[in-house]
């Protein structure tokens, strides 16, 4: 009787029909289990804001130092490292036609350097020339200068001898009136000859001709 219990209990707990919702718990485990999987896969993402991505302003040297070919050196080893593979690549390498280049390069540089030299010397040359030419042109103008402040200072003088004038000529005309009263109350026997006062420059004439100056 024991035996049979037992039994019938280890049956009874490993069925799956005994126990009511232990497949369905397993199954329903592995379905939510599964759309977990496709929902991470898919919905777990979000995006919130892509941003602006950032402008790229390249520089047109850059791009054109992008669309070069690249060189590569003629010995691939570095300098440095002094194996014998290099120097058995050397013996092989004719060195003739790079020395014919770089010999070309150096008597092009040379004529270039000489062009260049000359094209400085004429530079230099028209420069002096102009540096002279420049300070005759100066020393030209100083001396008109001096002339010139020379000639205003005469200027001044005649206008303030021209001003000196007229004041004598107004002070004359204002005296002749008072000495003919003066003379008309001398006796006749005293009196003197009129005054006549008849200047032989004109000193109107002589202002315009200094306003105009």
């Amino acid at each position: 009787m024991g035996q049979e219990q037992s039994t019938s209990q280890t049956g009874a707990s490993s069925s799956p029909s005994d126990i009511p919702y232990t497949s369905y718990s397993v199954e329903k485990t592995n379905i939510k289990s599964k759309t977990l999987k496709n929902k991470s896969t898919l919905d777990d993402i979000y995006v919130v804001s892509e941003g602006q991505r950032p402008h790229q302003n390249i520089d047109e040297d850059l791009k054109n130092l992008q669309l070069l070919q690249h060189c590569k050196p003629v010995l691939r080893a570095s300098v440095q490292a002094s194996t014998p593979k290099e120097f058995e690549s050397l013996e092989r390498f004719d060195l003739t036609p790079l020395l014919k280049l770089c010999t070309r390069y150096e008597d092009h540089l040379r004529q270039c350097a000489e062009a260049v030299s000359f094209d400085q010397d004429m530079l230099s040359s028209r420069i002096k020339e102009v540096d002279v030419n420049c300070a005759a042109v100066m020393s030209a103008v100083s001396d008109r200068y001096r002339r010139l402040v020379h000639v205003s200072a005469h200027l001044k003088k005649v206008q303030e001898m021209s001003q000196t004038l007229r004041r004598l000529d107004f002070n004359i005309k204002r005296i002749i009136p008072m000495m003919d009263r003066l003379n008309n109350l001398l006796p006749e026997d005293e009196k003197l000859e009129p005054f006549n006062y008849q200047p032989t420059y004109d000193i109107q004439s002589a202002s315009s001709f200094n306003d105009k100056l």
